[in-house]
């Protein structure tokens, strides 16, 4: 008995495993050769003179916004893909948020300061989680990138607090909001929708779909608020 359900968990593991590399394929696939493979034709086009320099340089410009976004995709795939082939059931961890916030926040500091945005963490020291890391650091990374894609010369902010038997914490910028049908769709595996940044950002919307994924693993929750002009705000809610 106890050999047919070490089989059973073995053949689920390698199911999950399969279909974790089988998704990180697709991605590759779909959101990093596209764009990559628009920049080749341009190099290819510009070697052949096929365009003209000065409209090559003005699609240098847009190509090297669209690297610097497919580097970021890839950076995501990575990560996520190093949390999808682990054990499924790793030891949780307690952790703080209050630094969990102030890591991302270092990493994420030029970004930032390149747009002139204020990061602010009002997150309570005494906000505990029992999860992942990686997936925690994830989710801060994904939110707090999007948040500064879209915000500039304003404040992103995230707060966190226990409230009843749940941990709640906030990522909340000053940008330029979303419009209802938006917010709406936002978080739609089967249309990733996704829109460029103040500064011409491109993305793929993918990150909120995976940050879903987790949370909703984790027993948790997702919700978006926003207003066109005035910002938005996702919040999350996990069990304490």
């Amino acid at each position: 008995m106890k050999a047919d359900i070490s089989v059973n968990e073995t053949l689920r593991e390698l199911e999950r495993i399969t279909e974790a590399q089988r998704r990180i394929i697709t991605i590759i696939a779909q959101d990093v050769r596209n764009p990559l493979a628009s920049i080749v034709s341009l190099f290819q086009l510009y070697q052949h003179n096929g365009i003209d320099p000065d409209r090559f340089n003005n699609f240098l410009h847009v190509s090297s916004t669209q690297l610097h976004s497919t580097m970021a995709l890839l950076e995501n795939l990575v990560l996520w893909g190093n949390i999808q082939l682990q054990p499924q059931h790793p030891d949780p961890e307690l952790i703080c948020l209050k630094d969990v916030v102030d890591g991302v926040f270092t990493e994420l500091t030029v970004q930032a300061s390149m747009k002139e945005n204020r990061l602010i963490n009002q997150t309570s020291q005494l906000v505990k989680l029992c999860m992942d890391e990686n997936i925690l650091r994830f989710i801060l990374r994904n939110l707090l990138t999007n948040a500064n894609k879209f915000t500039e010369k304003g404040r992103v902010t995230v707060d966190g607090f226990n409230y009843e038997k749940k941990v709640i914490f906030r990522v909340t910028d000053t940008g330029v909001g979303m419009p209802v049908r938006m917010c709406e769709r936002l978080f739609l595996s089967k249309e990733k929708y996704s829109c460029r940044g103040t500064q011409n950002e491109w993305g793929s919307g993918l990150g909120l779909i995976l940050i879903k994924e987790f949370v909703e693993q984790a027993n948790g929750s997702i919700t978006v608020q926003s207003t066109e002009g005035q910002g938005s705000s996702f919040i999350i809610e996990l069990p304490l």
